[in-house]
């Protein structure tokens, strides 16, 4: 009865007033054996649990494959146009542009609106 006791009721008091923790779920856990560490490795080498060895990805950047842009000379990097970010200002611009475009064609409506009106 005693040693039953020590197995279920030792594990909580020992326990006791302990939060939290890490458990190792790994195989062999915090004890394991260098056999079991190397095995370890061995598959996370292998591929483990997401794929990350592949590496027949071809990375880019706006469009073109990285190692093309890396082996192009300056003078053909003038040559491809690229799409580039516009800055604040440019951007501005174009809005208050587009805003005068916008008054203008209003006012030459009312305009030609006057003038039939005047006409009648």
């Amino acid at each position: 009865g005693h040693e039953l006791r020590q197995k279920t009721l030792g594990v909580e008091y020992s326990s006791r007033g302990k939060a939290g923790g890490i458990v190792d779920k790994r195989e062999g856990g915090d004890e394991a054996t260098e056999t079991q560490m190397l095995g370890r490795m061995r598959k996370v080498k292998e591929g483990g649990k997401y794929n990350l060895g592949d590496n027949n990805e071809v990375l880019t950047h706006y469009g073109e494959a990285l190692g093309e842009t890396l082996q192009q000379t300056p003078e053909e990097e003038q040559t491809v146009p690229r799409d580039r970010r516009k800055h604040k200002d440019e951007i501005l611009e174009e809005i208050i542009e587009k805003s005068k475009a916008a008054r203008e064609e209003k006012k030459k409506e009312t305009e030609e609106k006057h003038n039939e009106i005047s006409q009648l």
